[in-house]
């Protein structure tokens, strides 16, 4: 959260300008919000690497845990269910993702307690159907892996704006 406005260096195309502006005051569909992505990552000389095909028992793993995000973290479950061992299945994940599963299970949470609250539910109604057993629990996983309260991103008052890109 700033005080003052972001300033960009002379760079900055104007057309890209006018797009970041528009994109605070309106929608953005997809295909729109990976464009600007991209755009700005060249801003910094960041990039994306190339998307390397999953393995189909991680993409398997990614699904149940995207449709299920309420369901208990089990790992020896999961690792059945897509036929491997807990260790296989743990280091396959953070190989292929990026990232430790159990990591991953929160942030699919955490956004889904978001997406439910942008729709109107409770806070609470919210987090408990992403799995978090209280509002309490819900808000200090927030903090520790935003660095902000719920309320800061949730409440408008900040001029904070939820935007969920990857859904088409």
């Amino acid at each position: 959260m700033r005080a003052n406005p972001l300033l960009f260096s002379a760079d900055v195309s104007e057309s890209l300008r006018k797009e970041l502006a528009s994109a605070f005051s309106s929608e953005l569909s997809s295909s729109q919000a990976n464009h600007l992505r991209e755009a700005c990552l060249q801003l910094f000389r960041g990039h994306f690497s190339p998307r390397n095909a999953l393995d189909p028992r991680i993409s398997d793993l990614l699904r149940v845990l995207h449709e299920r995000p309420d369901l208990p973290f089990l790992g020896n479950s999961l690792a059945n269910r897509v036929g491997l061992s807990e260790s296989r299945m743990q280091h396959l994940f953070k190989q292929q993702v990026g990232i430790p599963i159990r990591r991953y299970v929160l942030w699919v949470r955490l956004r889904n307690v978001i997406e439910l609250a942008v729709l109107d539910t409770s806070l609470t109604e919210a987090a408990h159907a992403s799995g978090f057993a209280d509002l309490a629990h819900f808000s200090r996983t927030f903090r520790a892996m935003f660095g902000i309260k719920p309320s800061a991103l949730l409440s408008g008052r900040h001029g904070l704006v939820p935007l969920m890109c990857d859904r088409t």
